[in-house]
């Protein structure tokens, strides 16, 4: 009896990857990457006054819904010189594609830099400080897929923290839109 059960387990065993041989996929994306620019505005917690300006931002999704973001953000406020300038990198989640929305959410971590004006003898707008400062965001936003290899970032929205800033810290709230080049994945056997 015994020799029997060894050889339906040997059998068993010997099947076993046959069995699997239609659950593998015949092609698989290595990873998607898309590149792209965007106008932002931002109420920016200094001043009263919104801010505008621009970005580029990448994003590699290396998992099913589970990517990398790569943003930057410069917005500048009422006078020449000052602004905001933002670099921040963080993972991101693509929720469940809805035919060719792709809603995201994301936490990125970075640098932000602060320009702080001030006015000289003559009464013009000058430079005083340019400081940076650790920055925090969580975000999101909804990407619409226009056509292959072309999306369009319809609405992204971060909430940054500056917590060092001077005084209470800084709490921008950024807006933008844009478009992006897809990468399409390279295909594996």
């Amino acid at each position: 009896m015994s020799h029997r059960l060894i050889l339906l387990l040997l059998f068993l065993i010997a099947a076993l990857p046959k069995s699997h041989a239609q659950a593998t996929p015949t092609a698989s994306r290595i990873a998607d990457l898309q590149l792209g620019v965007s106008v932002s505005g931002a109420i920016p917690d200094y001043g009263t006054n919104v801010w505008h300006g621009y970005g580029f931002y990448g994003d590699l999704d290396v998992a099913h819904h589970l990517g990398l973001e790569i943003d930057f953000h410069q917005l500048s406020g009422p006078y020449p010189v000052l602004y905001e300038r933002t670099y921040e990198i963080g993972p991101r989640f693509v929720f469940a594609v809805r035919q060719r929305f792709a809603p995201y959410g994301k936490a990125l971590y970075g640098r932000g830099v602060f320009n702080f004006p001030g006015t000289n003898a003559s009464g013009q707008s000058v430079e005083v400080a340019n400081l940076a400062y650790n920055t925090y965001t969580l975000g999101g936003g909804l990407d619409f897929k226009l056509r292959p290899g072309i999306n369009l970032r319809l609405i992204d929205y971060e909430y940054q923290r500056w917590p060092s800033f001077p005084a209470h810290g800084l709490n921008p709230n950024v807006f933008s839109f844009g478009v992006a080049y897809h990468f399409h994945g390279g295909m594996t056997k």
